[in-house]
């Protein structure tokens, strides 16, 4: 017989679906699963939101005068003459 392996990522997401199903049906009833409240859900994601775009913007090279414009077209092009 083979040995079959479920993939973990098929476990968390099951774990996940349950969990959220459970707080579901316990919310409707008027019970409290989690120990935080939507605010402090909204304000983690927007928390979340606000240090990815930072780092993102960070990480990216953000050329706005002309010269460095042109310096990014100029690399560029050095980089396709090298390959």
């Amino acid at each position: 017989m083979e040995n079959l392996k479920i993939d973990k990522a098929v476990i968390i997401r099951l774990i996940v679906v349950t969990l959220a199903v459970a707080n579901k049906i316990a919310t409707s009833q008027g019970f409290a699963l989690l120990p935080f409240s939507e605010n402090d859900v909204y304000q983690f994601g927007s928390d979340i939101l606000l240090v990815g775009a930072v780092l993102w913007t960070a990480w990216k090279n953000n050329s706005l005068t002309k010269d460095a414009i042109r310096a990014d077209s100029m690399l560029k092009y050095y980089k396709k003459e090298v390959k």
